[in-house]
Parts: C-alpha cells; structure tokens; sequence
C-alpha cells in the first residue's frame, strides 16, 4: 500500500511537469507566430485597401439607390400636393363663377341689395386666384428643379417660399368669398363690432 501511495504521488509530481514542459514548448512557436502574423500584416494592405475600397463602392451604391428612392417619394408627394391644390382652385373658379352668376341674377332683378362691394370682392379674388393658379406652375417648375439639383435643401427654398404664396392667395380668396356671400345675402360677416 505504500509503494502504491508512493507511485501515485510519484506520478503526481511527474504530469505537472510535463504538462508544463508542453506549455513551454508551444509559447516558443507561439511568439514566432505572432511575428510572423505582425509580418502578414504588413504586406495585406494592399489587400485592406481593396477591402475598403470595395465597402466604399457599396456604400456609394447603396446611398445612390436610397437618393432615387427620396427623390421618387418627394416627386411622388409633391404631384399629390399640387393635384390637391389645382382642385381647390378649380373648385374656387366653380364658386366665383356661380357667385358673378348670381349677382347678375340679382341685379337684373328688382332687388334692393347692394351688390357693389360683392362684385368688386368678387374681382380680387379672381385676380387672386390666377395669380395662385401662376404661382402652382411655377413651384411644379421650381420642385422639378429641386429633384435635379445638387444641394435640393437650399433650392427647396425657392418653393417653399412660392407654396407659402399661394396658402396666402388662397386665403385671401376664401376671406373675400365668404364676405361676398353675406353681403349678397344681407348678412354682416366678421363686423360684429357694430351696434
């Protein structure tokens, strides 16, 4: 039992030092790998260049692609705010052509309702609105011109400037309106101060 005991320890003692020994034996090599992997790397630049060249190229492509979708979405958008705006105006057209149609109507008739300032109103806004109906053409030119351009967040200005016109036409035009219809009609719109 003792020789047993003593083999076992004996054996204890000997596989650490092996085992240290083998460690020994391969951090030697190990250093040599990384001088020879410090070594690779020098002469693999030329090959991250063409690594980093090619990510270039697709990030460019991508960024391409990305530009021509935003351009498509703005297009897109824009020809919808025009349509909007062009039915507004037409359906404005349609109210200051039956409005002229009623004052003559109203005129011819044996009524003692001053329509004067009405038709006056009624001739602003129609001035008005062909000015607006100029300015929606312009802007269409002006946001074609955007989607083309180089640098689209400073031409953007231009129309939105114009845009900004036209909203202030097109209130104008219902303000004049609205005030023409209670005059035709004997009403007394946004005077309320008089008593």
């Amino acid at each position: 039992m003792k020789k047993l005991l003593l083999i076992i320890c004996f054996v204890f003692l000997l596989v650490p030092s092996v085992v240290v020994a083998e460690n020994v034996t391969t951090t030697t090599p190990n250093t040599s790998a990384k001088v020879q992997a410090k070594n690779r790397i020098n002469t693999d630049e030329p090959v991250r260049g063409d690594i980093r060249q090619k990510t270039e190229t697709k990030r460019e492509e991508v960024q391409v692609k990305l530009s021509a979708s935003r351009r498509e979405r703005i297009r897109s958008f824009s020809g919808k705010m025009v349509t909007r705006i062009e039915a507004l105006i037409e359906r404005l057209g349609n109210l200051i052509a039956r409005m002229e149609a009623r004052i003559v109507k109203i005129n011819e008739g044996e009524s003692d309702i001053n329509t004067t300032q009405a038709a006056s109103d009624i001739a602003e806004a129609k001035v008005l609105l062909a000015s607006a109906s100029t300015s929606l053409t312009d802007m269409s030119a002006a946001m074609d011109s955007v989607l083309e351009s180089d640098d689209p967040k400073n031409a953007f200005i231009e129309v939105r400037t114009i845009l900004k016109d036209i909203k202030a036409d097109l209130k104008e035009i219902h303000r004049l309106l609205v005030h023409s219809i209670g005059e035709l009609k004997g009403l007394r719109v946004g005077d309320t101060n008089e008593e």
